[in-house]
């Protein structure tokens, strides 16, 4: 694996534009599974396993498009990063088959999954709000926690952000370094002198994002009142009676009742049985992205419409344009 590593580095410096670290970990990473799926015997480091595409095929065909698609790049660049004959002429093959899942790739952006299709033709953005209330009061802390998380979700279209989300004080927050471990955290500040619940901020900072690359660090205002309020008497609930105090790092907002955080997997998780459970159809974050984005028509878009887009896309680190696309609930449903 070094000598790869070595290899995409001294390839990168060649061509004049280095791969940055995240790059090459993920490229390594890919690789590594790849030769692994390969099952053959031999070096890794040398990229000559990597000379069949039947081989390669086999190993990939069981795999979501997008994922062989990602497969195939890593494969690319590391064959570029061992120039052979043999190295250039599976590279061009994979060249190809990388271009035609591009191509299906785009043909299908915007489409809902057959499952997704199914849920948005039979739920909607008011059997959510309806399920919200209905179940605002239960028994069950874990229930208690997942209708939060809806409640979240229906203001703030997050992917699975609140997996291992911290809690601090707004003092206490220092962004972290390029080099430092990145995390998310939900700062508690203070509007007055803080004596009632109300008289609180909340404030989203995310720096552990799918898209922290392209848009970098996000803060995001919890303005919904009956969001913040929700959130505030969680925290007092299951956290601390004094909102006002400085906690201990790491305090995490949600978690299990061993105090293990919830994790991405257990975020979706939750959210789909409690769906399940009380509507009969399983929701997740990306589809709660689709049912609480209102899209206009494009040429009677007010400002303030497309304020709320701007700010909804922001959250979710896209654009405009794949906010009215891919998370546009009214396409091809």
């Amino acid at each position: 694996m070094d000598t790869i590593r070595t290899n995409l580095i001294n390839f990168g410096e060649k061509r004049g534009k280095p791969y940055a670290q995240s790059s090459i970990t993920t490229y390594l990473r890919n690789i590594g599974k790849l030769y692994e799926k390969v099952g053959i015997e031999g070096p890794m480091s040398d990229m000559t396993w990597a000379y069949n595409p039947d081989i390669i095929e086999k190993a990939l065909v069981s795999l979501k498009p997008t994922t062989q698609r990602n497969y195939y790049n890593a494969l690319i660049i590391g064959l570029y990063a061992t120039p052979s004959k043999e190295a250039d002429e599976a590279r061009g093959i994979y060249e190809g088959r990388r271009e035609i899942l591009n191509a299906e790739y785009d043909k299908n952006k915007g489409q809902p999954t057959e499952a997704q299709a199914k849920v948005l033709k039979e739920v909607n953005k008011d059997m959510i709000l309806k399920m919200i209330v209905d179940t605002s009061k239960s028994d069950s802390r874990m229930d208690n926690l997942t209708n939060l998380l809806f409640l979240i979700h229906s203001n703030y279209p997050f992917r699975n952000e609140m997996a291992k989300i911290q809690v601090i004080q707004k003092e206490q927050y220092i962004k972290p370094a390029v080099n430092e471990e990145r995390n998310n955290y939900l700062l508690i500040g203070k509007s007055g002198k803080g004596r009632r619940l109300q008289d609180h901020t909340l404030t989203f900072k995310l720096n552990d994002t799918k898209t922290y690359a392209k848009y970098g660090e996000k803060s995001i205002e919890v303005d919904d009142m009956p969001t913040k309020m929700a959130l505030l008497k969680w925290i007092k609930q299951d956290i601390t009676d004094d909102v006002n105090i400085v906690l201990p790092i790491p305090t995490y907002l949600f978690t299990w009742a061993t105090g293990k955080p919830l994790m991405k997997n257990d975020i979706s998780h939750l959210m789909s049985n409690f769906s399940n459970k009380h509507i009969g159809y399983s929701v997740s974050t990306t589809l709660m992205a689709k049912l609480f984005n209102e899209i206009p028509e494009g040429n009677t878009a007010t400002k303030e419409e497309i304020d709320l887009i701007k700010k909804k896309a922001h959250i979710r680190g896209h654009t405009i344009k794949v906010s009215a696309t891919i998370y546009n609930p009214t396409i091809s449903i």
